[in-house]
């Protein structure tokens, strides 16, 4: 009796996806589509002066090929070769932090203060970023249906970015200027010993764009406008059995329509907008 009821319930359901598939080819229109798949570019650096796009300046970038705060994982075999060339062309910044000595304790006792010419010396915080391989940008003036569109934007490789104070890598306080000196400190006792002490005298702050000095503007990924028209015939029956209750109208399977996550666009995340270059709706 059971295996009775599965087959007429399973024939019920085929049928019924079948007219609504049948009532979907008769009603639905084109659907514009864009991929769910991420560029290369999570953040980019760009200057007005010049069409030229960059990551983001990150100490990890001096001594790794990769880093995930500011870069996605290549999917593609055309993205991972711009990416293997980007990794040939790396931009080094660095800050230079200066100490000068103005007296110190004596070395073979440790209780007297030698007081000679001031001396310094410098060492090097050091950053570095890429220069993207054959990506360059230009404005984008565009206003999707559904997306608030504030901010300056911009396109590269059909991704739109927006320009964002909000960075993935906490600005870093630099003590740029060091001064060192020495006194003697005399305990209850009455023994003197000498304490040598480092104060910052100045702090530099650290850009993502530019390092020791700003440069340029951050980007971030919002959108996509290099959608695909799909015809109404391979657009997705969704929902139980077939469709009843659902919408029969999504994109294929690891592509979006409007928002790629309605979750992830909550929090900020995820693109928020496709478009078609033939005006696919």
């Amino acid at each position: 009796m059971a295996v009775v009821l599965f087959y007429i319930m399973s024939m019920f359901g085929y049928g019924l996806s079948n007219r609504l598939r049948a009532r979907q080819n008769a009603t639905a229109s084109d659907r514009c589509c864009c991929s769910r798949e991420e560029p290369v570019p999570k953040y980019v650096c760009i200057d007005p002066g010049s069409d030229e796009v960059f990551t983001p300046v990150t100490e990890l970038l001096h001594t790794e090929d990769f880093d995930s705060r500011v870069m996605f994982k290549p999917t593609k075999r055309r993205d991972r070769a711009m990416l293997h060339a980007t990794q040939d062309d790396r931009q080094e910044h660095s800050i230079t932090v200066t100490t000068r000595v103005v007296s110190k304790c004596a070395a073979y006792d440790g209780k007297e203060i030698s007081v000679g010419a001031t001396k310094k010396s410098s060492e090097q915080v050091k950053a570095s970023s890429f220069k993207y391989k054959g990506l360059t940008w230009r404005e984008y003036l565009e206003t999707p249906s559904g997306y608030k569109a504030k901010g300056h934007h911009v396109v590269i490789d059909g991704v739109v970015y927006r320009e964002t104070v909000h960075s993935p890598i906490p600005k870093k306080k630099v003590c740029v200027q060091k001064e060192t000196t020495a006194w003697i400190k005399k305990s209850f006792l009455r023994r003197s010993t000498c304490v040598e002490s480092t104060q910052c005298q100045k702090y530099e702050t650290t850009h993502i764009c530019g390092w020791g000095t700003s440069k340029g503007s951050l980007y971030k990924r919002v959108g996509r406008i290099d959608g695909e028209c799909v015809d109404a015939s391979h657009l997705r029956v969704v929902g139980f059995l077939g469709g009843l209750g659902g919408s029969s109208d999504k994109c294929p399977h690891r592509m979006f329509h409007r928002v790629s996550s309605k979750m992830r666009e909550a929090r900020g995340k995820g693109f928020l907008f496709c478009t078609c270059k033939d005006g696919c709706s």
